[in-house]
This record gives C-alpha cells, structure tokens and sequence, in this order.
C-alpha cells in the first residue's frame, strides 16, 4: 500500500472525511487476500445450507426463493469473524497502511459490542425495506470510532452497496424507529448510493446515517466486513 500513500492527497482527503463523514477509497487493497476471505465465506453460508457458488469473483445462488433467518446470519457472522481468513483481512498491511495514512499511527481496533462483523444479503422474492441508521445508536455515544467497511466482490447499486447521508454524523442522533431504523427513501434527495469493486475501502464516521440497500438481483449474493477503530484525530 505504499503505492496509496505515495499517491494520496492526504490532507483533502482527511478534510473530506470530517466535512462529509466518509471516504470511497478505490483499489486500495490486495485483490488475493480478499478472495481468500470471500471463499471461505462461500464455505461457511454452504455450511448453512445456502447453496451459494462462486464464478468470476462473485457468488450466486441459483434462487431467489431462499430463508435465511436472523439466527443464521448471525451464526454466519460470528463463525466468519472468527476465521483466520476474516482476521488475516482485518489485520492485513494493507488496511492499516490505508488506516495509518488517513488517521496516522496512534490508533487501535475497537472491540467491544459486535464491532467486528460481516453482512450477507441473498436474493429475496421481495426484496426488504432499506433501514438506514447510526452506529452509535447501538454504540454509545462515542465520537472517536470510524468504521472500516469492505466488499469481498464487486458491489453494483443493484446487489445492494451502501448508501449514506452525507456530512449527517454533525447532527447528533436522530430517532431511530427499532428495526426500520431512521425513516429514509432511497429517493430521498440527501440519500447518496454507492457502488464498489473489490480492493475499495469505504471509511465513515459511526455517527453518520448510512444503511445497506436491497439486493434486487435475481441470483446474486452480496457479503462484506466490517470492523470499528478508534483513532487519536490530532489533525482534526
């Protein structure tokens, strides 16, 4: 990741993330060790009998008629997180040359209250309602934690990338409404979608309304990571 830090503009991005609340960082990963934590993902959904494939860095399924419960993605999650394929991601040179280049050296993960996890989203017949929120709402009103959120394959809009409310982590904590979350349209106007290719990065303050939207593909499965730190913002 010297090649990132070499070729950053380190500061406009540093301004960008406390003005807007995120950073899109495009191909700043090793594409290898994420496929390497994509197939064990794969593995690990077939344990639960999602009969998921693989082709061409990205995973299908042949229906969209399939459960998968709450109980199941969380069994998922905990068994991804706990695997060396997560763990060796998570602690990778290259996340934290991205994480030392924006925060620089004095940070550390954060790791209490699931702040290590993984998402699964499989094809539905109806695909479910978009429920944006703010970490913090779970978290606890700490300001110092950003979240380190990465795909492990492309990520179209259609698939179900993330969307975000930008520079909405200066606004304090809304209401959320349980599981719908904050009352938001993804044609809301403030509402902005993003698409992602395998090796991005997409940093954004825990405070900051963000949520994933549907996957309204037919057979396509989407998965990410995601992980919390704590950073010291003396640039802030």
């Amino acid at each position: 990741m010297k090649r990132f830090a070499a070729k950053a503009n380190v500061h406009k991005l540093r301004r960008a993330l406390d003005s807007q609340g995120f950073l899109h960082l495009k191909g700043v990963l090793n594409r290898k060790i994420i496929d390497t934590a994509r197939a064990r993902a794969a593995a690990e959904l077939q344990k639960l009998d999602i009969p998921v494939q693989e082709h061409s860095a990205q995973l299908f399924v042949d229906s969209n008629d399939l459960e998968f419960t709450g109980k199941e993605t969380i069994k998922f999650g905990k068994r991804l997180v706990r695997s060396d394929e997560y763990q060796n991601l998570k602690l990778s040179r290259g996340v934290r040359s991205v994480v030392d280049s924006i925060f620089g050296p004095n940070w550390k993960f954060y790791e209490k209250n699931h702040s290590s996890w993984t998402r699964v989203s499989i094809p539905s017949v109806v695909p479910g309602p978009m429920s944006t929120h703010q970490d913090s709402i779970y978290l606890g009103p700490d300001r110092s934690l950003f979240v380190i959120w990465i795909p492990l394959h492309d990520c179209p809009k259609k698939l179900g990338g993330v969307g975000v409310v930008p520079s909405s982590h200066k606004d304090g904590i809304y209401k959320h409404y349980g599981k719908k979350g904050i009352p938001l349209l993804s044609n809301d106007p403030s509402w902005k979608a993003h698409s992602f290719k395998q090796g991005d990065v997409f940093i954004f303050h825990y405070n900051l309304i963000h949520g994933s939207t549907p996957n309204q593909t037919k057979t396509g499965v989407r998965v990410s990571v995601d992980f919390r730190i704590r950073p010291k913002l003396a640039w802030a």
